[in-house]
Order: structure tokens, then sequence, then C-alpha cells
């Protein structure tokens, strides 16, 4: 039985067992959890995973490359990948014929503070390898190059790439980065990389001894959303369409001045602001007395508790909103203590 039966079957005896109300909002968070809102960040990535599915399918490419996604904590970086990855039908898996199952696409956790080794083992758990110990360098990625093959996978998803930066400066990184660089150069199993990480990512492009990884790179960012009357607009969207997924009207009316205050809320990055928006969701559902609307207040409570703050800092709460300034940590999560901007 794997993991995902064991999964499965625990949520079957855990649903069993649940009251029916609990259900409910069960499968309204589900819903929820199935909503996405096309932006052109969507389109630019797709058109980059459709231009490596034709160099896949061209038998003389004899070198794969990387698609970096760069943007902030917060930005929506792996969700966006995630769903791009999951719209693509080319990378479901499927039966060979033979009863092996092939799937092109392999998605990586890249390791904490990770180095050479530890990348290396991270690509063959996620491929299925029973590894009872971490190899030797060298040993590991020959490993690594066989099991790619032997899996028929072309394309990695290594997600918080920038976990990267926090393994060996010296010898280390240089040898990490070589490694991934001779995964691509392979010219008889060529793989393509996409990297998800915050901008300081780019450092591990700089650590390349003699700059071929610069040339091999195809960056694509994530920009913060800004005060223009399209993302505002397609942030109101994005709220309502959330909330009737959730079977939830809006009890209040969506001004530019609210929307506003949720951007500021999520420092102006589309996946906080997107989380801040799901939370506020969660307090709708579970408050009987809205009788299921979305109110402002749930607004209020769904901000409390991504950032934790008081009502003199929440920024649907506070008049001076837009003075308040918090950071990202490294979790996602937005910091507790606040500064005030200047006037």
């Amino acid at each position: 039985m794997t993991l995902e039966d064991v999964n499965a079957r625990s949520r079957e005896l855990l649903r069993a067992r649940v009251r029916p109300k609990l259900l409910d909002r069960a499968a309204a968070l589900k819903a929820l959890s199935e909503v996405h809102v096309e932006t052109d960040r969507d389109d630019q990535l797709d058109k980059e995973i459709e231009i490596i599915i034709s160099h896949m399918l061209n038998e003389n490419t004899k070198a794969g490359y990387a698609v970096s996604v760069i943007g902030p904590s917060g930005a929506g970086k792996t969700t966006l990948v995630d769903r791009r990855l999951d719209a693509t039908p080319e990378f479901e898996p499927f039966d060979d014929g033979y009863g092996n199952e092939v799937q092109y696409c392999l998605r990586v956790d890249t390791p904490s503070a990770c180095n050479s080794a530890s990348l290396g083992a991270a690509i063959l758990i996620a491929s299925g390898y029973p590894l009872e110990r971490i190899p030797k360098h060298d040993e590991i990625w020959l490993t690594v190059r066989s099991r790619l093959r032997r899996k028929m996978h072309k394309i990695i998803f290594f997600d918080e790439f920038q976990h990267v930066l926090k393994g060996p400066k010296a010898k280390g990184t240089a040898h990490l980065t070589n490694q991934i660089k001779l995964l691509m150069q392979d010219p008889e199993w060529p793989v393509w990389i996409i990297i998800a990480g915050v901008p300081q990512v780019t450092e591990f492009v700089e650590r390349d001894e003699w700059m071929q990884m610069e040339r091999r790179i195809r960056p694509l960012s994530i920009d913060d959303l800004e005060d223009t009357e399209g993302d505002i607009e397609n942030t109101r969207e994005i709220v309502e369409a959330m909330a009737a997924s959730c079977q939830l009207k809006l009890g209040f009316p969506l001004t530019d001045e609210v929307i506003r205050r949720l951007l500021h809320g999520g420092i102006w990055r589309f996946g906080m602001s997107t989380q801040i928006i799901k939370l506020s969701i969660e307090a709708a559902l579970w408050d009987e007395e809205a009788n299921a609307k979305l109110l402002f207040e749930h607004f209020v409570e769904g901000y409390r508790r991504i950032s934790n703050c008081t009502k003199a800092t929440n920024v649907f709460l506070a008049e001076n909103w837009n003075r308040i300034q918090r950071q990202v940590t490294d979790k996602g999560k937005l910091t507790k203590g606040c500064s005030l901007r200047p006037e």
C-alpha cells in the first residue's frame, strides 16, 4: 500500500466519524482550494512549458535549460508553477504499455541548507527510489542520472530553490551547480529544470565558475501587484469567485478602498493577498450568525490570523492603514511586529 493509499484510507475513516456540519465546511474548503483566476503570469509560464515540450520532441535537441520563476516570499510562485504543471496534459502520469508508470515531470522540495548530496538524495526520494543511506557526491549523481533515464523524468521542478544558498559556499555549491549543469547538458538524456525561489537565487548562477549557467536560464519574474485599475479589479474578481465557490454571498460592498486595504495587508503580493482572502472565508464559514455571508469583519479576522496583529495594527481597522508595514518570514507568514511608514 502506497503512502497515497494510506492517506486516502485515513480520510475515508475520518469522514465516517465527522459531524455533518463539519463535512459541509470541509467540502466548501475543498471547493475553495480549486478556485484559480488566471493572470498574464499563467500565460507566460504556459508558453515556457510548451517551448520545453517542443524541444523534448526534437530528436536534434542535445541539451536542456532552466526556467527560473523568481519573486519575493508570498508572491505565489509555488502555486503558479504547480497549477500550470497540473494543467499541462502532457505531464499527466501514464502507463507505458508494460505496466510502468511514466511521469515526465518530477517535483522536488529543495532541502533546507542543502548541499550537493542532499539535493541528489531529494531527487531520488521524489522519484520513489528506495534510499537507505545518502551516498557520496559522485556516486549519488551517477545514481540520479541513471534514475532519471529509467523513470523517463525529463523535467525537474525545484521548489524553494533559495535553500541552496544556505549550504556550503565553497566546494559544495560549486559542485552542486556543476551537477545540475551536467543534467541539462547530457546529450543522451537532456533534462530541463524549473526553479522557483526568491530573487537572491540568482546568486546560484553567479557561483558558476565558467558562467555557463547564465545562458541556460530563462527568467520569469513575479512582480508585486500595483495600485492600478487592473490589479484592483482582478483582486475583486478573485474575492467574488472564492466566496461563490463556498456558496457565500458578499454582505458588504467591495469598494476600491477595501481592496487596497487587502492588498496592502498582503504587502502587494499575489500569494499573500490570496491567503488573506482564504482565511477570511474560513472565518465566514465558521461564523454561524453570518447566515452564509462574507462580511467585512471576516477580513478583520482573516488578517489577524495571518499576522497576529493588534486592533491598532490591523489594516482593516486602522485609520492609518496605509502606513502599516510588515515583512514576510521564510515560512510565508506575515511578521507580528510592524512599523509605521512616515507620512
